[in-house]
């Protein structure tokens, strides 16, 4: 069939008719933030945030005479240690001509903006207490990066006038349960404080294997830790679900479903979630990644100023406002805890 001549069809209408645009916006940019909704939330009263560690004395043999006479024994003192808030914040400008024009998909540029930036800053947040930092954020904190590759660590830095402060993250804290292969871990003096600016060099990446999470599960337990938690990047949770742990896979014929997965690793020490992370990435393959296996007891954000949402002055016809966050990373006992460095991610 042809058309009929002369009809007047969509292709000759052109422009003049309104366009299809589904009132939607698709976004598909993971939000999930495992390690910074896991940790228990505090608060800090000063940007160096501190706190105090103890432990028992050993456990020895001990059989006294009857009716024998005592004296006080002396004590260590407890461990004071630090680190430094750290602000993280996003700021936008609109126009107050986009700020009333008819949009797609949202109503108000300025609340839909804020809304991604809320996410953006959750992940910004997520990405230090697990990641690596890149060169730059390296040469921003005057480390000595001479080599061109990734800075191994996000180390804790008092800041200045001119310089940021930061927290130290997870791979800066973590020493005293490890299984390593080359990597030097980060100096910590007598306390177990780690030194201002100091950082894990990285070693030589290997495959993950289930016996060194069970050397650090039984590490941490036998520190007095209760680790419930393993953070593992999205290659290494899948070597994790090829994990045996003595056990024989099944399928389920009547319903076609095959696991492969595994989410609840149970230990001789306990039963530990087996929890990815999207952030937990080393940007150069060759520095290798972490696994960490945590008691989230002991780890905690704690905010100076949580999340809060400020308008900026006005500079002309615009509407500006500024997102911000001052917390860090608190290490309440970082040998309840342990981790795998240098770990193959491909």
């Amino acid at each position: 069939m042809a058309q009929p001549t002369d009809t007047f069809d969509a292709y000759d209408a052109g422009n003049t008719n309104r366009e299809d645009l589904a009132d939607i916006i698709y976004n598909i940019a993971p939000t999930d933030t495992p390690a910074l909704n896991m940790m228990r939330r505090g608060s800090a009263s000063n940007k160096k945030h501190e706190w105090l560690t103890d432990d028992l004395e050993q456990a020895e043999s001990n059989y006294q005479v009857e009716g024998d006479d005592y004296q006080g024994e002396e004590r260590t003192k407890a461990f004071r240690l630090h680190t430094y808030t750290q602000i993280s914040a996003k700021s936008l400008t609109v126009s107050g001509t986009q700020e009333v024009i008819d949009k797609a998909g949202r109503k108000s540029e300025i609340a839909y903006l804020l809304s991604l930036q809320a996410k953006e800053l959750k992940r910004d947040i997520e990405r230090h207490i697990v990641g690596f930092a890149t060169t730059a954020d390296a040469t921003a904190l005057g480390a000595d990066v001479d080599d061109g590759s990734s800075f191994p660590n996000s180390i804790g830095t008092s800041g200045g006038g001119v310089a940021a402060r930061t927290t130290a993250n997870l791979g800066t804290w973590i020493n005293s349960n490890v299984d390593i292969n080359g990597s030097v871990p980060p100096t910590l003096n007598a306390e177990g404080q780690p030194n201002d600016g100091d950082s894990r060099t990285p070693g030589t990446p290997r495959a993950m294997l289930e016996s060194q999470v069970k050397s650090v599960i039984r590490q941490a337990w036998n520190a007095g830790g209760d680790p419930g938690y393993i953070l593992v990047d999205p290659f290494n949770k899948q070597v994790f679900s090829s994990f045996t742990g003595g056990t024989t896979r099944f399928d389920k014929s009547e319903d076609k479903t095959l696991t492969t997965s595994v989410d609840i690793y149970i230990s001789d020490f306990g039963t530990h979630r087996v929890v990815p992370d999207r952030f937990l990435i080393q940007p150069i393959p060759a520095e290798g990644v972490a696994t960490y296996i945590l008691d989230m007891m002991y780890w905690s954000v704690d905010y100076l100023r949580p999340f809060q949402q400020t308008p900026l002055s006005k500079t002309g016809d615009n509407e500006r406002r500024l997102l911000l966050a001052e917390w860090c990373l608190t290490a309440h006992n970082q040998a309840a805890s342990g981790a795998i460095y240098d770990l193959t991610r491909t």
